[in-house]
């Protein structure tokens, strides 16, 4: 038997406060509009602007970026009003291309004062604004037990989806409407920080790959150098050498990590580990992916590894271990998912390097090893303050999350 606290009471969705509620969504919310059925030719370079399910993300605001706007003629959105929404109404996905449905259920609202037409699978609803604070409803979206939930309830398999009288029998916890502001406001101030550390990672991302674009072509010299640079093929300036199979002696405890694409593209976050050390990596190296899908992520990958014996290098991964003039920072900035290398992607069929593929590439090379080292430390240091921002994005993250898991609950009261 649940103990509960005083002052709580036991309820269908867990223990809450004796002064908070359990409805039901369609008890609180009205006028409740679907998607258009824009048909590809409906579409248009401007016009009505269309509301797609990408612009619906978690954060709590509707993000559309350049990219991802389209339209449909007046006319069109003219003949069905009632797909049209702004500002005064709540945003949902309620269907997903996705089986595991990592968007579905998800609310946002509209900042600006466009209108827009919505498109199919995106919904739109007002709250009875006496009885239900928006935001707290978009916040109460993003919480683990309601993203359980709404994964519960949807139907399908390749395409997944929530019908709307589902949706509208589906309960949710409901403090008093002073409480629901309350904790709605302080979640809201943890998404503008983290909005804020968003927009911050992206600028300091195109400071620092138009600073690549500036020195690693030797457009912009660093104070104190001077002199001719150079152009060299990578065979020149490396020594080469293939991986070896290793999937036959994965151990899970083993003593070296098994350098493959999967570890290279998720930049070690997923590895596996190995007793046997066919190829043993030296420090300093650089290990790049030679074999790819078709517009894959990972083809001319480039790990730069960190300590020796500790890592062994797979099949379809290549190491290059430069030469005694070449600092292995520059060479991982010059190398890394290089164009040289990507035009080999046809996006059909696999893309596989063959290793003079690989030792064909250019290198342009500033004439000495010390404006090597000089630029790779400013562009190492750049990232060192990305990874930084990074890291304090995923704390705050974590912040909001412990948050919720309270305030949502009401394990914490903030009135």
């Amino acid at each position: 038997m649940i103990d509960v606290p005083v002052g709580y009471k036991q309820t269908d969705v867990g223990v809450i406060p004796e002064d908070w509620e359990v409805c039901v969504f369609g008890s609180v919310l009205f006028d409740f509009r679907g998607g258009a059925p824009l048909k590809p030719s409906d579409f248009t370079d401007r016009g009505f602007q269309v509301l797609p399910k990408i612009g619906v993300q978690k954060g709590g605001l509707l993000k559309l970026k350049d990219t991802d706007l389209q339209y449909c003629s007046d006319a069109y959105a003219i003949s069905h009003k009632n797909n049209l929404v702004n500002k005064d109404f709540t945003i949902i996905v309620l269907r997903d291309l996705v089986p595991s449905g990592p968007s579905i259920g998800l609310m946002v609202k509209i900042q600006s004062n466009v209108d827009f037409i919505l498109a199919q699978g995106v919904y739109g609803f007002k709250s009875n604004l006496e009885r239900i604070y928006p935001n707290y409803l978009i916040q109460l979206s993003n919480s683990s037990p309601y993203r359980k939930q709404m994964n519960g309830i949807m139907v399908g398999s390749t395409q997944v989806h929530i019908t709307n009288t589902s949706f509208k029998a589906a309960s949710f916890i409901c403090p008093p409407l002073k409480e629901q502001t309350a904790i709605a406001t302080a979640l809201c101030d943890v998404d503008a920080l983290l909005n804020q550390l968003d927009k911050l990672i992206a600028k300091k991302r195109d400071i620092k790959q138009a600073t690549m674009q500036q020195l690693l072509t030797g457009k912009k010299r660093l104070a104190g150098f001077s002199g001719e640079w150079e152009v060299k093929k990578l065979g020149d300036i490396v020594i080469f050498s293939n991986g070896k199979a290793h999937e036959n002696h994965i151990s899970e405890h083993g003593n070296f990590v098994v350098v493959n694409s999967k570890f290279v593209s998720t930049e070690g976050q997923v590895r596996k580990l190995s007793n046997v050390c066919y190829c043993l990596a030296k420090i300093g190296s650089l290990l790049m992916v030679m074999s790819d899908v078709p517009n894959g992520k990972a083809i001319a990958k480039i790990f730069l590894v960190d300590k020796n014996d500790k890592y062994t290098v797979n099949q379809r991964i290549c190491s290059l271990e430069p030469l005694e003039f070449i600092d292995s920072n520059y060479l991982f900035y010059i190398l890394n998912r290089n164009k040289f290398y990507l035009q080999f992607d046809d996006g059909a069929k696999q893309t596989n390097l063959r290793k003079q593929d690989v030792l064909d590439c250019p290198i342009i090379l500033p004439p000495t090893k010390d404006e090597q080292t000089a630029i790779a430390t400013l562009l190492t240091d750049m990232d060192t303050e990305i990874t930084q921002l990074q890291q304090r994005r995923h704390k705050t993250h974590a912040l909001k999350q412990g948050m919720m898991q309270q305030l949502l609950t009401g394990k914490i009261r903030l009135i």
